[in-house]
């Protein structure tokens, strides 16, 4: 019988992340820039689009 042992995953924190100092907004984004802001943050989509901002004002 093969070993049906969970593998252990890092888990990601729940909730809004203590070291960002902002506001909440919400946004709409067609799917094109959906999947590209995912890609950017890392499967996060505010992530990448905190990237796309600071790479914008570089």
């Amino acid at each position: 019988m093969p070993d049906t042992k969970p593998v252990q995953t890092e888990k990601r924190p729940v909730g809004r992340p203590s070291d960002v100092d902002g506001k909440r907004v919400q946004v709409y984004l067609d799917a094109e820039s959906l999947k590209t802001a995912a890609r950017l943050g890392n499967g996060n989509v505010s992530e990448g689009i905190r990237k796309a901002l600071k790479q914008a004002g570089e």
